[in-house]
């Protein structure tokens, strides 16, 4: 079905009313928005931060997300794990974001939790 816009006018009090009849269009570009949206984040943070340390907002910044460890990249599926683990930043009044200002290794909880730090290039 085509999508239409009906545009109807009222012969007694000259009131105009529209009518839109959508087809699957709409639908359709929105499915793809949000999986072209969807596949773009799992490149950015899961595979290029992964590989590299680094998304493409880290790299433009010059910081790193490496293994505290290692000091490698972590990888896709523990950068995925991370990510996941900044949930629990968010839990209590975001203090997990704030625990980098009074912390000695500058860490989220996430970053605790996965034992990565983040580091200037």
């Amino acid at each position: 079905m085509l999508a239409s816009h009906e545009i109807r006018t009222d012969g007694n009090t000259g009131g105009t009313s529209s009518q839109y009849t959508g087809g699957a269009g709409p639908v359709v570009l929105v499915t793809l928005g949000v999986l072209v949206t969807l596949a773009f984040w799992i490149w950015n943070t899961c595979v290029r931060q992964g590989r590299t340390g680094a998304t493409l907002g880290k790299s433009h910044l010059g910081i790193r997300v490496l293994k505290e460890s290692a000091g490698r990249p972590t990888g896709a599926g523990q950068t995925l794990v991370r990510c996941l683990a900044h949930y629990v930043d968010s839990l209590v009044c975001y203090l997990g974001w704030l625990w980098p200002l009074w912390d000695d290794k500058r860490q989220t909880t996430g970053d605790k939790f996965m034992s990565t730090v983040v580091v200037l290039n």
